[in-house]
């Protein structure tokens, strides 16, 4: 068979594929929308993680505006939704079909084009029914597109969240460990700096002379230092994000170390992982032996499971793990990883805060998850 041939049949594979996983869509009463491929680049530079951040394509066009491929869909949708809905409080049921576009390093193994299709359930008041709606509709897509062997992996960014709130740390350091909690290496160096660790000899008369500072007089001493440095951005960082790095890390120079018992805790939550079902149990002994009270959060994990289950979701199967959490910024509460023989099937999660940061003037409660056809194919037996 010629490379040409071999190309059609794939193509026509991926086409049946997506034409039955959008059926499953449709079928459960989501629209179809099409989001544009080119986007203002600055809507996803504020928005993803670094990982994400340094493979997106940018351009730049003849009127000097900063546009980008489309590096993920959730964004492009919901910026569809904000421009597109009369009421735009009002819930609304998505799904799209379309490529995204990443930077692949020359020997990564990676697309620099995939194809994905997706689900955005936005604004339903109900959230852990939305979230289970939208992981069951995801498993029900998958098996019609003839995935049959799976596993399911759980994460809850909200658990977390729940954990350092009732901590008692200053607001700069909850920040940076809520913000750094999908990414382990990074967030383990954070968490030891914040213990002292390294910290002395190494912090510079700058960050010192910072941290004696009033926030308004740091930011001009800062502002000062970069414009004689003729500093404009740094690996797609903005002035304005060098300056809230160097705020931080002032913050830091300045501040008494994280107890150890505090490092401690934080390390044991992050080490619970098991079956889904099993995990409340020892997250409950671990917080209240701190006198710490996740009964509100821990609820809300429960119920989850519980429609889980009704929704004939095989949660006794399916992995849970406090640290698990997703590789793009916006995440903020109950997350999901599909996994195949052969790689990732699909993954989503909850993003309450996104359609906010976009522009929505009233809070709109979101879940959704994308689904990858050259997962998906592979998953076939064929790929």
């Amino acid at each position: 068979m010629s490379t040409l041939q071999s190309d059609s049949r794939r193509q026509d594979r991926e086409d049946e594929t997506a034409r039955r996983l959008a059926a499953v869509f449709a079928g459960a009463g989501y629209s179809r929308i099409v989001p544009p491929v080119l986007q203002p680049a600055d809507v996803f530079l504020d928005r993803l993680g670094d990982e994400v951040r340094s493979r997106i394509y940018m351009l730049t066009d003849p009127g000097g505006a900063e546009l980008c491929l489309r590096p993920e869909i959730t964004i492009p949708a919901c910026l569809l939704y904000l421009q597109s809905a009369p009421d735009p409080a009002a819930a609304a049921r998505l799904y799209y079909d379309g490529p995204i576009y990443r930077y692949a390093t020359p020997g990564s193994g990676k697309p620099a084009e995939e194809r994905q299709l997706g689900i955005e359930c936005l604004g339903a008041t109900d959230k852990q029914a939305a979230e289970v709606e939208v992981l069951a509709l995801c498993l029900s897509a998958l098996r019609a597109a003839g995935v049959g062997e799976i596993g399911l992996r759980l994460g809850d960014v909200g658990l977390f969240t729940a954990l350092v709130e009732a901590i008692d740390l200053p607001a700069q350091w909850r920040g940076r460990l809520l913000r750094h909690f999908s990414r382990p290496e990074r967030f383990s160096k954070i968490l030891r700096r914040l213990a002292g660790e390294g910290r002395g000899a190494s912090v510079s008369a700058l960050l010192k002379t910072l941290g004696s500072l009033s926030e308004n007089e740091a930011r001009a001493v800062i502002g000062d230092v970069l414009a004689l440095s003729d500093i404009r951005a740094v690996g797609m960082r903005s002035v304005e994000e060098i300056t809230e790095r160097l705020l931080e890390q002032a913050a830091d120079a300045s501040a008494l170390s994280l107890a150890r018992e505090t490092v401690a805790l934080i390390e044991k939550f992050l080490e619970i992982n098991g079956p889904a079902d099993r995990v409340v149990a020892e997250i409950s002994a671990l917080t209240k032996s701190a006198g710490i009270d996740l009964t509100a959060a821990l609820g809300i994990f429960e119920r989850r499971l519980q429609l889980l289950g009704k929704a004939s979701v095989d949660v006794g199967s399916a992995r849970f793990a406090t640290s698990f959490g997703r590789t793009l910024d916006y995440y903020s509460g109950f997350v999901f990883e599909v996994q195949g023989p052969r790689g990732r099937l699909a993954a989503g999660g909850r993003y309450d805060g996104l359609l906010t940061d976009l522009g929505a003037k009233t809070p709109i409660p979101a879940m959704g998850c994308a689904l990858f056809c050259a997962g998906i194919l592979a998953a076939q037996g064929e790929g």
